[in-house]
């Protein structure tokens, strides 16, 4: 239970920890703008900042036909289909619809991609904030039975009288701001990842935007599967093809939430099985459609690319164990930190966090951070969880606070040697 102090305390980390990073990243944009990596070429610049992979320049010529610049959706097609990411067009297209308005590609793609960061802050905190009352919620059904299951007029009068204690836990479970939804937040914002990549020309951030909704929504529609919901599961399995190839092993979680995320006194049903697999397949009749309008698409040269890319030499490997250990950090350790049962959204959680690393890992372990972005929310609701259930408030901020500090020095040392 964390005092009022504390809370604001925690709030107080998050806003400093979200200035910080929006800060670094943006000293990161004008510091790669003056002093270009020395790997890179002409085809990782866009209007002086450093952009990969074309992206800006593919967000160009979407704008280009939105405004009649570029006339005929053939000749946009085929314009795409020579690209190496020929059906991430969801997210260039918001950049060119915007920089209709603004009148700037680059300034638009910064603009999104740092409120597509922002929002990555939110989803964590919501998803905290789910587990919370989850846990506060159990915590009262258990306080029922077991007052039942006695039926003593001593227990009856605790049931109907709630203490000073449990009324001051439910109200810090009220609204975004509670103590597990603020360090879920702070754990985002203030790690060294988003620093690297919040508000950069990269796609990474929409793709771990995807993987996050995902991660919202899968919770309540294994809870109750609708229609709505599956619906709504669906467009953003679409979305996140569109978005960008990597999001391709989130249409596993459908059917693996299904099978492995289950309480153990339920029967598994096949009809539950096989509509989840429907929600997994059909994202894949839009993209494959979009997939013929571009003769020349070929959707898997990133990922031959990507294959070709490592050696697994000592080098490569060093570099790999070095991205691990700057991405995970403590985290591994709170598995051996005993807490109440895992919640559902914990145990999506850690499923989002299996998939998405093996799949990744798949690809000869690549060193490249922005790739494990998507990992980042996931990491911060488990973390989260345990956290705010096994340790005390103050001895929380205190170590939180020093974990940020570690995260910002290591920040700062990263761009000094830009």
């Amino acid at each position: 239970m964390a005092a009022p102090d504390s809370r604001r305390s925690l709030l107080a980390l998050l806003v400093l920890a979200l200035v910080f990073t929006l800060g670094a990243s943006a000293a990161k944009l004008y510091l790669q703008r003056e002093h270009k990596p020395a790997w890179a070429n002409a085809n990782h610049e866009y209007d002086g900042f450093f952009a990969i992979d074309f992206h800006a320049q593919k967000a160009e010529r979407i704008r280009d036909f939105m405004d009649g610049s570029q006339p005929g959706f053939e000749r946009l097609a085929r314009d795409l289909g020579d690209d190496m990411h020929p059906t991430s067009v969801a997210p260039l297209a918001l950049v060119a619809a915007l920089g209709l308005l603004t009148g700037s590609i680059s300034g638009s793609f910064i603009a999104l991609s740092a409120a597509a960061w922002l929002a990555l802050v939110a989803i964590a905190m919501a998803l905290a904030r789910r587990t919370a009352d989850t846990l506060a919620l159990a915590r009262r059904r258990a306080a029922d039975t077991g007052g039942l299951a006695r039926r003593t007029a001593a227990d009856a009068g605790a049931l109907a009288k709630r203490t000073a204690a449990d009324a001051q836990t439910e109200s810090q479970h009220r609204g975004l701001f509670t103590p597990p939804a603020l360090v879920a937040g702070i754990l985002v914002a203030g790690h060294l990842l988003s620093a690297r990549t919040a508000g950069q020309l990269y796609l990474d951030g929409f793709a771990a935007l995807v993987a996050a909704l995902v991660l919202l929504q899968l919770g309540p529609w294994r809870a109750a599967p609708t229609l709505r919901g599956s619906a709504l599961l669906v467009l953003t399995l679409t979305l996140g093809l569109f978005t960008k190839i990597s999001c391709l092993p989130l249409l596993a979680l459908p059917p693996l939430a299904v099978l492995v995320i289950r309480p153990a006194t339920e029967r598994r049903h096949l009809r539950e099985f096989a509509g989840s697999v429907v929600v997994a397949l059909l994202p894949l009749v839009p993209w494959a459609l979009a997939l013929s309008l571009m003769p020349k698409g070929d959707v898997l040269a990133e990922s031959r690319d990507l294959l070709g890319a490592w050696s697994l030499d000592r080098g490569h490997l060093m570099h790999f164990g070095q991205e691990m250990v700057l991405l995970f950090q403590a985290a591994p350790l709170l598995l051996f930190l005993r807490k109440p049962r895992a919640t559902s959204t914990e145990r999506l959680a850690l499923l989002t966090i299996a998939v998405l690393a093996l799949a990744t890992w798949a690809f000869r372990l690549p060193p490249i951070a922005r790739l494990y972005l998507p990992l980042l929310v996931p990491l911060a609701v488990f973390a989260a969880a345990r956290l705010t259930a096994r340790v005390e408030p103050r001895r929380l901020l205190l170590a939180l606070s020093a974990w940020w500090l570690a995260n910002a020095a290591l920040t700062t040392w990263g761009l000094m040697q830009l």
